[in-house]
């Protein structure tokens, strides 16, 4: 998982594996910059995260989700689960009626 902050005047990347190569890394903060995700002067970053602005954070925690989120998704899928069990239903009802 990789979350980006574009903050004032420096990019934060926290993932939560180390598995960016150093060229890697430079074809995500291009690619990133290419679609407007953070400036487009880092469009022309050629490594050397401290020199250009670009701060790596690497570990299991740097990537922590907020509460908030984790509720609001959890409520999605109750009630998704609940519809897909309602329609579920119906549509055996129906089939078992002979009005399919």
């Amino acid at each position: 998982m990789v979350h980006v902050e574009n903050l004032d005047g420096k990019v934060l990347v926290r993932a939560t594996r180390n598995t960016f190569t150093e060229t890697a890394k430079v074809h995500f903060i291009h690619a990133l910059a290419a679609e407007a995700f953070i400036p487009d002067d880092y469009q022309t970053y050629s490594g050397g995260a401290e020199k250009a602005g670009v701060e790596w954070v690497i570990g299991a925690k740097a990537v922590e989700v907020p509460e908030s989120v984790v509720l609001t998704a959890r409520r999605a899928m109750v009630k998704m689960l609940i519809g897909s069990a309602i329609l579920f239903g119906v549509l055996m009802t129906a089939l078992f009626l002979g009005l399919l």
